[in-house]
């Protein structure tokens, strides 16, 4: 009977397997260490504020309105942290702007200014603050009974006592020895709207009440809410009358228009009258928060309205839908249009100083 050697080795096999997995559990740790590395960064990143600065050209700008800045903000949904404003303060102090902007979404669902008039407090009192309402603001206008007499919901009140104005008409700005240099700050959606019909509308409805003597508290709010959207019809239809062929003219929107929109608003107005969509200068915009998530380098991963990885332009920074410039705030809070991205990632508050130049950029 030949005599077998015992293998020295007998057990080598196993040990390189052995080995083989610890590597493998190492590089897994490794991987999940990274991950969580760059998922915490995201998120700090994320509650971070950045200032933007963009110039914009516009080459018909007015020597004495060269240098206009303009502070854009956008989509606080009701934020109201001191940290976020102590971040904003830490940015704006020692700076000057010609006037601040705020396009949509500021005061969120639960109707509360507190936020916007912490922010507001910042600027001198005498600086022009302009707000446009968000598809999550509520109406700034009551038309059922509520505790003041006016047509204007508290929290709307709170600003105009503030000094905000809360913009649904043209409002000019002048620059320069007698007033020479002109500029609008015009709510996009009067660019569209039909003041006719939006006139004979009002008028019709103040009709019904002619020779009533007494009201129930909601019909006096309904009344008093008619009036006013009266008298601002007239007051647009004046300074529609009012603009002149070399006075600039920039729009403030919440929902960023579309290549579609801009070249069917032209399509359809007088080309050559002076309140159109071919004079405006720019746009400024909101609502999409940059996309919420983004990916550096690659942009937006995901936007209901637009789809998986859109067009940065569409969302965020300077694009040109129809030739027209317009600037879209990556804004400052979190938005409900991302049902599935419950906050900011990769994704930093921003604040923007637009800055108007004759020069090319």
């Amino acid at each position: 009977m030949a005599f077998r050697r015992k293998n020295p080795y007998v057990f080598y096999t196993d040990r390189k397997k052995h080995h083989g997995r610890a590597i493998l559990r190492f590089i897994l740790i490794l991987i999940l260490i990274l991950i969580a590395a760059g998922f915490a960064l995201a998120m700090v990143s994320a509650h971070d504020l950045q200032y933007i600065r963009q110039q914009i050209t516009i080459p018909n700008l007015p020597a004495e309105m060269e240098g206009f800045a303009i502070l854009h903000l956008s989509d606080l949904h009701g934020r109201k942290d001191q940290d976020m404003v102590n971040r904003i303060q830490n940015y704006v102090k020692n700076r000057t702007w010609s006037c601040l902007v705020m396009t949509g979404d500021m005061i969120g669902k639960e109707a509360d200014p507190e936020g916007v008039l912490r922010i507001c407090s910042l600027f001198p009192q005498d600086m022009p603050k302009f707000l446009i309402l968000g598809d999550e603001d509520p109406d700034y206008l009551v038309s059922y009974a509520h505790e003041n007499l006016t047509p204007f919901a508290e929290w709307a009140l709170r600003l105009q006592q503030a000094g905000i104005v809360i913009l649904d008409e043209p409002v000019l700005i002048t620059r320069g020895a007698q007033e020479k240099a002109r500029l609008w700050i015009v709510p996009e959606s009067l660019y569209t709207l039909d003041l006719g019909m939006m006139q004979w509308t009002y008028a019709g409805r103040l009709k019904q009440w002619d020779g009533q003597s007494s009201y129930t508290p909601d019909e006096e709010a309904q009344k008093r809410v008619a009036e006013y959207q009266a008298d601002r019809v007239e007051r647009i239809l004046s300074k529609v009358g009012q603009m002149q062929e070399g006075d600039i003219q920039i729009a403030l929107t919440h929902v960023p228009v579309t290549e579609q929109e801009v070249r069917q608003a032209i399509q359809d107005q007088d080309r050559n009258g002076t309140f159109s969509y071919r004079k405006i200068s720019m746009i400024l915009a909101g609502h999409y928060c940059a996309g919420q998530w983004r990916i550096p380098g690659k942009g937006p991963v995901f936007v209901p309205e637009l789809g998986w990885f859109p067009e940065d332009s569409l969302v965020n920074g300077i694009g040109y839908p129809g030739g027209i410039q317009q600037y879209i705030s990556p804004g400052l809070g979190v938005s409900e249009i991302y049902p599935y991205q419950p906050f900011r990632f990769l994704n930093p508050a921003s604040i923007t100083s637009i800055e108007l130049t004759a020069r090319m950029v």
